[in-house]
């Protein structure tokens, strides 16, 4: 879509398929390309000014995960239930290498560097690997704690190679290089994070707050208060009914946070993304917010 205008440019992708779906869409850091990856066993790479596929990937099983990295001549992929994180040289449309693993993994992260990239486990075991050689360089992460404090997401920061893990209890940043916590942020009910393009606020979101953290110290800097939720009417036949879906949405109800031209999206099922314009300023958090209730 043309952001400027609202109109269509490309139709990316299409299948005769009856059960064709794109599961995912990830845009290239560049700009000029996007990744899409669905039922098919296959993820694709299209150039956005024409339209067209430069490079289809064929996987051995359902595409369930993936990253780019930050020059755009590779992609990382792992299948739904599988054990192995395939990493794809994009000009040669081919595998590069396969990452073996003892878990399935549930999480894939580039790192800005080009040269390493995370995998997570579902047990919660973050490995860091080099990509040229296939060694592995580190390993750490939550796998021995408590299932609820086990950490289940991974992403990478935009601009150098550490990387952020998170539960629903917490979130911790990670010196890559040592495999050492830097900071670890306790949140309880956490949904999602997102992180700023330059790498300085980190935002959490979930049991109804949007909170800004300064991710060099793991001080909180702000709470984003929620919009007020919605209440239903009662009446004698819907009551029981309107009551289900109140209770459903009381701690996960959707805010759309605005401030100049930056913004953070907390969307349904709160779900976290900093708008592309400047770098945030975490100074800049102040009256001037807005708030939209979504539909």
């Amino acid at each position: 879509w043309r952001a400027s205008s609202g109109e269509s440019m490309h139709v990316l992708a299409t299948s005769e398929t009856p059960d064709f779906m794109v599961k995912m869409v990830e845009v290239f850091p560049s700009g000029d390309r996007v990744l899409t990856w669905g039922r098919e066993r296959t993820a694709s790479v299209w150039d956005i000014a024409v339209g067209g596929e430069v490079c289809s990937l064929s996987s051995t099983s359902e595409i369930n995960i993936a990253a780019v990295f930050a020059d755009g001549s590779r992609i990382v992929t792992s299948g739904v239930q599988s054990q192995v994180a395939t990493i794809w040289d994009v000009p040669r449309c081919a595998v590069l290498r396969n990452l073996a693993h003892a878990h399935t993994l549930i999480g894939l992260a580039a790192l800005h560097s080009g040269d390493k990239v995370a995998t997570m486990t579902h047990e919660g075991a973050t490995s860091i690997w080099h990509v040229a050689s296939g060694d592995l360089l580190r390993h750490f992460g939550t796998a021995d704690r408590d299932l609820s404090e086990r950490h289940f997401r991974i992403q990478a920061f935009p601009q150098d190679d550490r990387v952020v893990t998170f539960g629903i209890g917490s979130v911790t940043i990670w010196d890559v290089a040592m495999g050492e916590p830097l900071h670890t942020i306790a949140f309880d009910g956490l949904d999602d994070i997102a992180i700023s393009q330059g790498g300085d606020v980190l935002v959490t979101c979930g049991n109804g707050k949007v909170i800004v953290w300064e991710t060099n110290t793991g001080r909180q800097l702000h709470v984003l208060q929620e919009a007020p939720k919605p209440r239903f009417q009662e009446s004698s036949e819907d009551e029981a009914i309107e009551e289900t879906i109140e209770e459903d949405i009381e701690d996960d109800w959707p805010d759309d946070i605005t401030l100049g031209s930056d913004s953070v999206h907390a969307i349904t099922d709160c779900r976290l993304a900093i708008g592309l314009g400047t770098a945030l300023d975490p100074s800049g958090f102040g009256p001037g917010l807005s708030w939209r209730q979504l539909p």
